[in-house]
């Protein structure tokens, strides 16, 4: 079974002569496995949107707006 989550967003930040500057930011993710028995689902997709934000949107952000 595939399971594809797609993402959206933005984050802006200002440079060194202090213009505002933004990217818009698209990501699929696609996970590939069996189906788990009890529960039907390959993965719950709040648990898969936690490890997105973590692990891809936060540091994007967060560098996004420092640097």
């Amino acid at each position: 079974m595939l399971i594809t989550r797609r993402l959206e967003f933005s984050a802006s930040y200002r440079n060194a002569s202090g213009a505002t500057l933004g990217h818009n930011w698209e990501l699929e993710v696609t996970l590939a496995g069996p189906v788990d028995g009890e529960t039907g689902m390959l993965i719950d997709l709040k648990d898969l949107k936690s490890v997105i934000e973590r692990e891809v949107e936060v540091p994007v952000v967060r560098y996004e707006t420092v640097y």
